[in-house]
């Protein structure tokens, strides 16, 4: 009897420990705003870092693309070279829409985040959007309206990369 009333006891507490961690955590608000010039310029390390003579990223990733088309070790290895925070090229693309080409870049950081670069043929940089899964925060660089976004948390539905 005196276990049963222990387990009683201990079932409680959780309970209550539960509900206070679910109630803290839907009282404080998500955040999504609007960076200032000076903190967004801190996500431009996350760009493409050009070789000396070089100022196409569009035309670097390319020539690194076709690399790796026939010798993948050396494609990547060009293209980690290019990224200052790489740790691993996750997914690199071509795709083509009413005329106009583009260059989807995915990789990982070197502290875990995920990096994801959307680059037109006119060298400018539509997207960068970098996850980090530690602070489940996403900050957005959008080239349409030259803002860049903080948003956090990410796991209740924001959508991540």
């Amino acid at each position: 009897m005196k276990s049963k009333k222990k387990w009683w006891i201990l079932s409680g507490v959780l309970v209550v420990l539960l509900a206070v961690g679910i109630g803290l955590s839907l009282s404080r608000p998500p955040v999504d705003r609007i960076l200032t010039p000076q903190e967004a310029a801190g996500y431009q390390v996350y760009d493409v870092i050009l070789p000396e003579g070089e100022s196409s990223p569009y035309a670097c990733l390319y020539a690194h693309y076709q690399t790796y088309q026939t010798d993948a070790e050396a494609g990547l290895e060009a293209m980690e070279a290019a990224l200052y925070h790489c740790k691993e090229i996750l997914s690199l693309s071509l795709s083509e829409w009413e005329g106009k080409h583009f260059l989807h870049l995915t990789y990982e950081g070197l502290d875990g985040e995920e990096v994801y670069l959307n680059y037109r043929e006119d060298d400018t940089l539509i997207t960068r959007q970098v996850y980090f899964p530690a602070r489940d925060m996403q900050i957005t660089y959008e080239a349409e309206t030259g803002d860049t976004r903080m948003v956090f948390p990410i796991r209740f539905g924001s959508g991540k990369l």
